[in-house]
């Protein structure tokens, strides 16, 4: 995670709207495609949807972004592959739903 940079709500939008741009699509239709994607975590393959969610993630990674869903992704990931070892703690608070 080095490097990386965590997106807040404003750089998302410029993403959105630089892929939306790319894509003859509106930031509305690139918002809904790229959630639906990462929320899913399955890739329709071959499909105009799949452009759209790489010419997004090409944008974000040339920059060294992350969105949300990327972070939890790769804390998933590490957590899967003993990468990243869980906090030892009997409690946490997160101040998000």
């Amino acid at each position: 995670m080095e490097g990386v940079h965590l997106m807040d709500a404003r750089d998302q939008r410029l993403y959105y709207g630089l892929t939306a741009s790319a894509c003859g699509l509106d930031i509305e239709q690139v918002a809904q495609v790229i959630e639906t994607i990462k929320t899913s975590l399955v890739m329709p393959e071959g499909s105009d949807v799949a452009v759209v969610y790489r010419v997004y993630q090409n944008l974000i990674g040339r920059n060294h972004y992350w969105d949300f869903a990327d972070l939890i992704r790769a804390v998933v990931a590490g957590l899967e592959a003993g990468t990243l070892r869980p906090w030892e703690v009997d409690l946490i608070l997160i101040d998000e739903f």
